[in-house]
C-alpha cells in the first residue's frame, strides 16, 4: 500500500514537471494576450466603421514588433523545428528583421 502511495506521489510530481515544460507561449506572456485580444476587437470595429482603422493600426504595429523582434517568440517558433542553438535562433531572428526592413524600404 505504501509503494502505491509513493508511486502516486511520484506520478503527480512528474506530471507537474511535464506540464510546466510544455507551457504555451501565451501563458507566460499576458501582454501578448492583451494586445492580441485588443487587436481583434479593433479589427472588427475597423471592418464595421472605417474611422476605427486609426485605432487598429497602432495595435497591428505592436503585434508586428512582437512577432519580428521578440527573442522569446523566435525561440518558441524555432524550437518547433528542433533547433536549440542560441546562435542559430539569433541569426534567424536578425535575418527576418533585415528581410522585413529591406521589403519596407523597397516598397
Amino acid at each position: 500500500n505504501e509503494s502505491s502511495l509513493i508511486d502516486n506521489c511520484h506520478a503527480k510530481d512528474t506530471l507537474q514537471v511535464e506540464s510546466k515544460s510544455t507551457s504555451h507561449i501565451l501563458s507566460e506572456r499576458p501582454e501578448l494576450v492583451f494586445h492580441a485580444i485588443q487587436t481583434v476587437f479593433f479589427g472588427l470595429m475597423a471592418l464595421s466603421t472605417m474611422r476605427f482603422k486609426y485605432l487598429w493600426t497602432p495595435e497591428m504595429c505592436i503585434l508586428a514588433g512582437f512577432a519580428i523582434g521578440d527573442s522569446k517568440t523566435w525561440k518558441f517558433l524555432v524550437k518547433k523545428f528542433n533547433i536549440t542553438s542560441e546562435l542559430t535562433i539569433e541569426i534567424v531572428r536578425h535575418t527576418a528583421i533585415i528581410i522585413v526592413l529591406v521589403i519596407l524600404v523597397v516598397l
